[in-house]
């Protein structure tokens, strides 16, 4: 099994935790709560992976979600538009058919 990494960036903006990704294009993840959006994110790299590059992975946080929470936070609550790079680590399974 191989692994890799996708950074994921986070915005928070008008209410919404909303997560994409320079190094995946079509990846988008928006959700009022931001647990069920950071734990959306590894599903939606998997699902985009599988769709476009016909391959099935594991995806999972390189970090827990309190982890991320508090990096977001430290100084305070985060800001409109505030943004943070977070890691998602890839593990290939095989190759679909």
């Amino acid at each position: 099994m191989h692994a890799g990494v996708i950074d994921v960036d986070y915005r928070f903006r008008d209410g919404w935790h909303c997560f994409t990704s320079r190094q995946l294009k079509g990846l988008y993840v928006a959700n009022q709560d931001a647990e069920v959006a950071y734990s959306d994110v590894g599903n939606a790299i998997s699902k985009l992976l599988s769709l476009n590059e016909r391959i099935s992975v594991y995806v999972e946080p390189a970090e827990e979600f309190g982890d991320f929470l508090r990096a977001v936070r430290r100084g305070g609550k985060p800001a409109q538009a505030s943004a943070k790079s977070g890691q998602y680590v890839v593990h290939t399974e095989r190759r679909c058919a």
